[in-house]
């Protein structure tokens, strides 16, 4: 009998200590054994959370917790099998769970305090990696944040590589060339030099320039917003002409906030990006014929001295967006 009872016991004490199915197969995918990243196994993942129930709740916490392993091997591979997750969430349930509290902290005490630079540089990797991918995104502001408060605490991110967090849909491009092309931009991007006194006055130059010109498009829109009232306005030749210097201005200013190691710069971007983000919406409720409240005009920013807000007014007469 007590033979029996202490059997019973142990198996209940052992289911209590057994890994869940999705702790298991967390495991499973970032095991030490592993010779490399096991890809095949962060597919599945990705697939199973899509189609969970919780939408990748537990998964998530199991990655996590790999994360924080004390074995470089295991904690490296979970951040890989992490940002897999996120680029293959075309849903966005787990986006969802990934911008929380909870899950960028976990990340900025593995940034901070793991024992191993391999493990703490790959998880300012992706934290900065999401703050680009989703520096537009205003259900997500949560990856900026994190991000702007870990530089202004010293930390020094790695450089980011092309590829982009939300895998995209296939395309028929066929220009060898392409890829090319897209490095040598890179290599003239003036954006990409170093933080030198000559840098930052020039970029406060350009973000003065792009406060004018967001009040000019916005001076332009009000009088159209109450004139063309409940009226469609798609393929209007003015908000044609607005639109894609906006929307490119947007594109550049997401690769802009995350080059910055100058904490004044990076707000003033930020609220920049911002206001972007809701012209380009404002034009299109107008385009589409709603109602909605005209944008306020925007005031200068107060950078610099009063000597370099003199000067920054007239350069931004021109009306310079970013280059």
């Amino acid at each position: 009998l007590f033979l029996g009872i202490a059997g019973k016991v142990a198996r209940v004490m052992l289911n209590f200590f057994k890994p869940s199915k999705e702790q298991q197969q967390v495991n499973d995918a970032t095991s030490s054994d592993l010779l490399q990243e096991d890809w095949n196994a962060y597919i599945a993942i990705s697939d199973d959370i899509r189609i969970a129930p919780d939408g990748g709740r537990k998964i998530l916490r199991a990655i996590l917790k790999n994360c924080q392993h004390k074995d470089e091997k295991i904690s490296c591979y979970s951040l890989t099998l992490l940002g897999s997750c996120v680029s293959n969430d075309d849903i966005g349930r787990f986006h969802d769970l990934v911008a929380t509290q909870d899950t960028l902290s976990t990340l900025v005490k593995v940034a901070r305090r793991h024992k191993s630079p391999a493990t703490r540089e790959k998880s300012l990797y992706l934290i900065r990696k999401w703050a680009e991918a989703f520096s537009s995104n205003r259900a997500y502001p949560i990856f900026a944040s994190t991000y702007r408060k870990l530089v202004r605490a010293g930390c020094k991110f790695p450089a980011t590589d092309n590829a982009p967090v939300l895998t995209p849909a296939a395309t028929s491009n066929t220009n060898p060339n392409a890829a090319q092309d897209v490095n040598t931009e890179e290599k003239k991007d003036p954006y990409r030099n170093s933080n030198t006194p000559q840098y930052i006055f020039k970029l406060k130059t350009d973000l003065t320039a792009l406060y004018t010109f967001i009040n000019t498009c916005r001076e332009m829109l009000t009088p159209m917003a109450f004139e063309h009232k409940g009226k469609k306005m798609e393929g209007n030749a003015v908000l044609n002409r607005m639109y894609r210097p906006l929307l490119e201005t947007q594109s550049r200013m997401n690769q802009l906030i995350i080059s910055l190691d100058n904490e004044e710069l990076v707000d003033i971007s930020l609220r920049l990006n911002e206001e972007v983000h809701l012209t380009l919406e404002w034009m299109t409720s107008i385009e589409q014929g709603k109602e909605r409240k005209a944008l306020p005009v925007l005031s200068l920013p107060k950078v610099g001295s009063s000597k370099y807000r003199r000067r920054t007014l007239v350069c931004s007469q021109q009306h310079h967006v970013i280059p």
